[in-house]
């Protein structure tokens, strides 16, 4: 959504990252605005690996209070694959075989604050374990709980009537593996602190991440963030889409870069939007035997309005 903009303002970063050595990570999402369901494709995960830890983090924004055993659970499942072609036409699903059987994961509560923009209320943002199940690259499905969201009639968030709340916006996937035949390195995850801290696209917020060390070879950095737009559905508005995302000073995303903007919503177009998992190679960037990285998301000043944005997760990975 968007708002009158404000002033530049820091995060509020809390503890260290989750450090897992010789490893490798791989994310994507899927948006989940006003919908029952989606899937999520985790590409990158090659044969062969091992999988180490499967986080799957997802936010609600809209509400008021979450509810226990109902907005910190989501249930997942793994699409299963045709093992043979099945027949042709109407009815002949069965044939197939395929059959999913969801299991609902509890999430841990990782950050939170204010509501972007929407219907009052806040943001919360959720990280369940979900290694049982993630244990290769796949598809896989996740469903909101029943009587969670304000509705799941699949329509246009910025249809009339305006939607109700709560609204969970989406889910990703961020798995860390290690394979024989890959380059091994370090997967940082940073969560909480950082997740749930609501800003104005303009000014934008900017942040440290710590805690790790760059022994020089290659580096990657990825991002998952809420709310992200770029207008209201089919509408383009200029206002809107235009955070440029530095990496100590260099425009990696955005307005001034070689990338289109890592917040516009991405995870669901061109509807509904407002969920985004995106990645950059950053080994030019982060220079050798570093331990800090400052990230900035700012987007120019508007005339009337800016965009309200949530950030869910960073991860960085090096070798």
């Amino acid at each position: 959504m968007q708002v009158l903009p404000g002033a530049l303002v820091p995060a509020r970063m809390g503890p260290g990252p989750l450090v897992f050595p010789n490893t490798r990570v791989a994310a994507n999402g899927i948006g989940l605005r006003d919908v029952a369901c989606g899937g999520i494709d985790l590409v990158g995960v090659a044969p062969g690996s091992t999988v180490v830890a499967a986080y799957l983090y997802w936010t609600w924004i809209s509400l008021p209070v979450p509810i226990p055993g109902l907005h910190d659970q989501m249930s997942v499942a793994r699409v299963p694959r045709i093992a043979k072609p099945g027949l042709v036409g109407p009815g002949s699903g069965p044939q197939l075989g395929l059959v999913m059987r969801p299991l609902s994961y509890p999430g841990v509560l990782v950050g939170s604050g204010a509501d972007p923009c929407w219907n009052g209320g806040g943001n919360f943002v959720y990280r369940a374990d979900v290694t049982s199940l993630v244990t290769r690259g796949d598809s896989f499905m996740v469903w909101l709980p029943p009587g969670a969201a304000g509705q799941q009639n699949y329509r246009d968030p910025w249809a009339f009537p305006f939607p109700t709340g709560p609204h969970c916006e989406g889910a990703s996937l961020v798995v860390v593996y290690t394979n024989p035949n890959e380059f091994m390195g370090t997967t940082y995850i940073y969560d909480a602190g950082l997740a749930g801290n609501m800003f104005l696209g303009s000014p934008g917020m900017f942040w440290n991440l710590a805690g790790f060390f760059h022994p020089g070879n290659e580096a990657r950095w990825i991002n998952i963030g809420a709310d992200g737009q770029s207008g209201a559905g089919y509408q383009e508005l200029h206002a809107m889409g235009l955070e440029t995302t530095f990496f100590n000073g260099v425009a990696i995303a955005g307005p001034g870069s070689l990338t289109d903007s890592d917040w516009n919503g991405a995870g669901n177009k061109p509807l509904a939007l407002m969920w985004d998992t995106s990645g950059h190679d950053v080994s030019q960037i982060l220079g050798p035997f570093s331990n800090v990285a400052s990230i900035q998301v700012v987007a120019p000043p508007p005339s009337v309005t800016t965009d309200c944005l949530v950030p869910v997760c960073n991860v960085l990975w090096m070798r």
